[in-house]
């Protein structure tokens, strides 16, 4: 069964929830581990409490601890403070005392963390201890940590989610480009092989109904289906070809090989298939002048023979077809050069992609899948391949191979 994809409005709701879920939990654990890290204010609380039940008034070392110590009467009205940090004017005591005051009713002491936005650090550890003549002592210490942990997490959350949205947007994006060229690409099989199949079938049920009783016709019938088949032929076999490249079902291994034993037999094959077409064929110089090469002979003399193909076809009459070598410190550079009209500007972008045909007023030559094929070979070599030009004076593809 085919994945339906998420509609916009439900993507963004999907990261909504999962930034929300993230915002939540992560603050909850920031909170216990401050919590967790601080237990030791438990501890100098009682210490204040105990010194201020012995002596009647607190700890002058207090300070010290930027601690506010304050004594509440069991009715919530409040008796002595020390403030270290003075910030009294702003911040309501009173409130929070009046919320632990029913809480310590059955002895237990509280201990948590506030958030105000009165306190200086917005943060504060409070804690709130009963007194053995019913009265409650309340410890609070302003706590700035915490924001700052709250604010890396939200920075740092809302970074991770753009990051993902964006990510997965893109996979999304790419998931649909790539199904998109699936059904350009079935489209394009489809038109491919039903073309010579119907041409064949109708030229078959007219010869078999009796209706080219003319021996010569029927030769001429039998010619056209022959060309069709072996049409229909080359484009199985360059779609075969194309599929094990792409699904890594060939042999890429590279090996340190002499130039002229990848080349020599392409070049001469087609120095013979231009004298009979009329065509000049040249090279310069000779591949036994070229460095070694490490690569795979078998797809370097591949890919040569498909852009060799694809200038003869491309040449026009009495044109001109000729290899170019270059090269740097660490590869060669093969140039395929052939006359003829140049491809149009609006069809360069897509002379790679399959079934493309570059001139449309010889759609009958070729599969359109050679130079789609050329490319993955390139590819699987780790190499490039490009149009180097294509203009008045010819067009050109290059190549790269590494040196040996």
């Amino acid at each position: 069964m085919k994945k339906k994809l998420l509609s916009p409005a439900g993507f963004i709701g999907v990261w909504i929830l999962i930034y929300a879920v993230v915002l939540v939990c992560g603050s909850a654990l920031s909170v216990l581990i401050v919590l967790n890290n601080n237990t030791d204010f438990l501890s100098i609380a009682r210490r204040d409490m105990n010194y201020y039940t012995e002596h009647g008034d607190f700890n002058p070392e207090v300070i010290v601890n930027s601690g506010n110590n304050l004594i509440y009467t069991s009715d919530g009205e409040k008796v002595d403070t020390l403030l270290t940090i003075e910030r009294d004017s702003d911040f309501n005591y009173d409130f929070y005392a009046q919320k632990y005051l029913s809480k310590i009713q059955s002895g237990k002491t509280v201990y948590t963390i506030i958030f105000n936005s009165d306190l200086q650090d917005d943060f504060a550890i409070a804690i709130a201890i009963p007194m053995e003549d019913g009265q409650m002592f309340l410890f609070l210490r302003e706590f700035s940590s915490l924001r700052t942990m709250l604010l890396v997490l939200f920075l740092s959350s809302t970074l991770m989610v753009i990051l993902s949205v964006i990510y997965t947007a893109l996979i999304i994006r790419k998931n649909r480009e790539i199904e998109q060229i699936q059904r350009e690409y079935i489209d394009n099989i489809s038109h491919e092989l039903k073309s010579p199949i119907a041409s064949v079938r109708a030229l078959t049920e007219t010869m078999y109904d009796g209706l080219v009783p003319e021996e010569e016709k029927r030769k001429k019938y039998c010619g056209i289906m022959l060309n069709e088949l072996h049409n229909l032929e080359h484009t199985v076999s360059d779609m075969l070809e194309l599929s094990r490249i792409q699904s890594k079902r060939i042999d890429c291994r590279k090996t340190t090989v002499a130039a002229a034993d990848v080349f020599f037999p392409i070049l001469r094959k087609y120095e013979a298939l231009c004298e009979d077409m009329g065509l000049s064929f040249t090279w310069t110089p000779s591949p036994e002048l070229w460095p070694a090469l490490y690569t795979n002979k078998s797809l370097a003399a591949r890919l040569t023979d498909i852009l060799l193909d694809n200038a003869v076809k491309f040449s026009g009459n009495e044109g001109n077809v000729a290899i170019r070598y270059s090269h740097d410190l660490k590869r060669i550079t093969i140039s395929v050069i052939n006359s003829g009209r140049p491809i149009p500007a609006e069809d360069q972008p897509h002379i790679f992609s399959r079934f493309y045909k570059g001139d449309k007023s010889h759609n009958g030559k070729g599969s359109g899948l050679g130079l789609a094929i050329a490319q993955e070979i390139a590819s699987s070599l780790d190499e490039k391949l490009w149009l180097s030009k294509s203009n008045a004076t010819g067009t050109e593809f290059c190549f790269s191979l590494k040196k040996g």
